[in-house]
C-alpha cells in the first residue's frame, strides 16, 4: 500500500509524462455530489482528508490542500503537513495560487471538474496558462485498490408506492405560431413536464401551429388531448387558429 509520500511521487511521475506543471484534484465526482461514493473519493485517497469539501493541487515540487473554515482543524489533524501546504480558501484559493505561480500547463479531469469552473479559470489565468483535459484521471492510474463503481439495475416501483401506473399519461396541446422553433416555449414545456412529474404522470406535448389551424381541423387535431395551452405572441398572425382552438 502506498503512503502519502509515495502517492504524490507517483502523481509527479505522471505530471512529467503528460508535460503538465500542476494537476487539479477537486472533491467531486461526475455528478457533482458533495458526499461521494467510495470509488470517487480521489481527494481523500491522495491526501487522507475526509471532509466533504476541498481541493488538492499537486505540482512538480509541492502539493496543496484547500479547505473552508469548517475543516481547518480537521485538515491539520488528518493531512501530512510535510507533504501538503494547507490553506483556508479565504487566505488563498486554487485559482489565486495558479496565478501566483504563473504556471504554463495545468491538467484536469473534465469528467469531474465542471465546464463553468474551467471557463472561469481560463478567463482569469489568460492565454499564458494552458488548461489541459486529460483523458485518464491521474489518481485512477495509480489507485490500484480503487473500489468498483456499483451499477444497479433499473426497476419499476410498485403501484402502491408510485400511486399511478407507468402507462398513465396525459396529452397537452401547445398551440402557437412559434412551435416549429424548438426552444421558443421552453419554459412552458418544462413547467408542464415537471407538473406531470409532481403528479406522477407522463406529459406528452402535442405541438400545433396556429397559423394553419382551421376550425374544421379542431375536432380531429384535439380529439386525444386532455388540455390546451395557448402561449402569448406578438402580432395578429396565428390569432384565428388560437381563438378557434379555445372555442
Amino acid at each position: 500500500m502506498l503512503n502519502t509520500s509515495k502517492k504524490i511521487a507517483e502523481i509527479r511521475k505522471l505530471l512529467i509524462k503528460n508535460k503538465i506543471d500542476y494537476y487539479l484534484i477537486p472533491h467531486s465526482d461526475e455528478y457533482q455530489n458533495e458526499f461521494l461514493p467510495n470509488y470517487s473519493k480521489r481527494l481523500e485517497w491522495i491526501s487522507n482528508f475526509t471532509g466533504s469539501a476541498g481541493d488538492v493541487i499537486v505540482g512538480i515540487k509541492e502539493a496543496y490542500l484547500f479547505v473552508d473554515g469548517r475543516y481547518t482543524i480537521q485538515a491539520q489533524n488528518e493531512v501530512n503537513k510535510g507533504q501538503y501546504k494547507i490553506f483556508n480558501y479565504n487566505k488563498l484559493n486554487p485559482l489565486n495560487l495558479l496565478k501566483l505561480k504563473k504556471v504554463k500547463n495545468v491538467g484536469f479531469d473534465g469528467n469531474i471538474l465542471p465546464y463553468f469552473k474551467i471557463k472561469s479559470y481560463s478567463k482569469s489565468l489568460g492565454k499564458k496558462t494552458n488548461l489541459i483535459p486529460l483523458e485518464k484521471n491521474l489518481i485512477d492510474q495509480i489507485w490500484k485498490t480503487k473500489p468498483k463503481k456499483n451499477i444497479s439495475k433499473p426497476f419499476v416501483l410498485d403501484k402502491k408506492f408510485a400511486g399511478e401506473n407507468t402507462k398513465n399519461k396525459v396529452n397537452i396541446a401547445i398551440i402557437g405560431k412559434y412551435v416549429e422553433l424548438k426552444d421558443a416555449y421552453k419554459s412552458l414545456d418544462e413547467a408542464l413536464t415537471h407538473g406531470g412529474i409532481a403528479n406522477n404522470l407522463k406529459v406528452n406535448l402535442v405541438r400545433i401551429e396556429s397559423d394553419f389551424l382551421k376550425p374544421s381541423d379542431i375536432k380531429n387535431k384535439l380529439k386525444d388531448v386532455s388540455g390546451v395551452l395557448i402561449p402569448g405572441g406578438f402580432g395578429k398572425r396565428g390569432t384565428e387558429g388560437k381563438i378557434a382552438a379555445i372555442n
